[in-house]
């Protein structure tokens, strides 16, 4: 990780989208390419640390239930379904929808037939009942990938934000980047988060004091030079 890091400096141009990009994620930073989220469950390698977000069988159910709701379907149009159940956030690979399609058809609980180039797959009376049988199980995962699909979606939307404010932070009044103003906003916004936290846990005396700190540096910061 730390290689990727060399010559990476905040203070240069696109410094701050550079880091994600190089950084702990890898290429493409939290998101990867298309705003997808990478690492996350028995997709990336974060599993190790977090645990599966569906696991093999609970993707088997996602499957079965894709193939009642849509009829007939490709194996693309299964990956972008699992894409719309998760906010858009995460497409699971075709390297991993495809097994687990055979692996269906050889329960015959779904059966193939050739469409043009592809294949297309249809659900059978096996895999309704199959279905039925584990319908609490598909339930709660389903409401556990939707519930994460939202957080990842907020988190996309708060990071997007935060870049956009660094860049406009950074734009002088001819519209090139001042790079060293982009670099001072960027370490206030740390400093104050970090002092934040640190008071998470103090009494509520001292944190009506800190509200009174941050309404004050408000006010100030919008009515001071009389622009809001």
């Amino acid at each position: 990780m730390f290689d990727r890091l060399r010559g990476c400096n905040p203070r240069s141009r696109h410094g701050f989208r550079e880091f994600m990009m190089r950084g702990p994620f890898g290429h493409g930073g939290p998101f990867g390419r298309g705003g997808k989220m990478r690492g996350f469950g028995m997709f990336g390698g974060m599993d190790k640390m977090k645990g599966k977000l569906v696991s093999s069988e609970e993707m088997h159910l996602l499957i079965l239930l894709i193939l009642k709701s849509n009829g007939k379907s490709h194996g693309y149009e299964i990956i972008k379904s699992v894409e719309e159940l998760t906010s858009g956030v995460y497409a699971p690979s075709p390297g991993m929808i495809y097994p687990l399609l055979s692996y269906i058809v050889e329960l015959e609980q779904a059966v193939s037939e050739p469409d043009g180039n592809r294949k297309s797959f249809t659900i059978t009376p096996i895999g309704e009942q199959y279905l039925e049988d584990h319908a609490k199980e598909l339930e709660a995962v389903i409401e556990r990938i939707k519930m994460f699909g939202e957080r990842m979606a907020n988190m996309k939307a708060r990071f997007e934000e935060e870049e956009t404010s660094e860049e406009n932070w950074g734009r002088g009044e001819s519209g090139a980047q001042d790079f060293e103003m982009r670099a001072t906003f960027h370490d206030i916004r740390h400093q104050l988060r970090k002092a934040i936290f640190a008071k998470r846990r103090a009494s509520n005396e001292e944190k009506q004091r800190v509200f009174g700190i941050l309404r004050r540096a408000i006010d100030e910061i919008n009515n001071g030079s009389g622009e809001v």
